[in-house]
């Protein structure tokens, strides 16, 4: 999980309920994560990171995040579990209280000319390589908004999700 909450000098991160929250560190985020948990809906944390003007533009894309949370998610978790191991690419899975998100972490980030694009053209390729359908709602695989949103904000491991009744927990495939 410490790749997911990962602070770098000059870089923030949001805490958010959806509502956001810039952290300057990991202790700043953590407070504010423990004093609201339980206590807002539910938990989110911004994928990528921000500049002082929470700027995305500038951020490193150390991951991939995929959502997933039609009737097929847990079949198709499976297979995108299965597609990372056999090409030998770190991921981490969470449970979302209803869904899942897939995390999948990069390489060489740092040469990406349009991270934008970059992360549409990612999903694109695993998505047609696993025949998952891709679009907006609960009738596709994988959930198309998150697609090269630099901004993304995402279920935040361990948070508890009040009208659920439920935890949003790292999963083991």
């Amino acid at each position: 999980m410490k790749e997911l909450i990962n602070f770098q000098e000059g870089k923030f991160k949001d805490a958010a309920f959806p509502e956001r929250i810039m952290c300057h560190d990991k202790e700043e985020f953590f407070n504010i994560i423990n004093k609201y948990n339980g206590k807002k809906p539910r938990l989110y944390f911004s994928i990528y990171d921000c500049d002082e003007k929470r700027n995305f533009e500038n951020t490193d894309i150390k991951m991939l995040a995929l959502d997933l949370d039609n009737d097929k998610c847990l079949q198709n978790n499976i297979k995108l579990w299965e597609y990372c191991k056999k090409n030998n690419l770190k991921s981490f899975f969470l449970f979302s209280t209803k869904g899942f998100w897939c995390f999948i972490f990069t390489n060489n980030y740092q040469q990406l000319k349009n991270k934008k694009q970059a992360l549409i053209n990612a999903t694109e390729y695993i998505v047609k390589v696993l025949d998952f359908s891709i679009g907006y709602g609960k009738s596709y695989d994988v959930d198309k908004s998150v697609m090269g949103d630099l901004a993304r904000i995402a279920r935040l491991p361990n948070g508890y999700d009040v009208g659920r009744k439920r935890f949003c927990i790292p999963v083991t495939i």
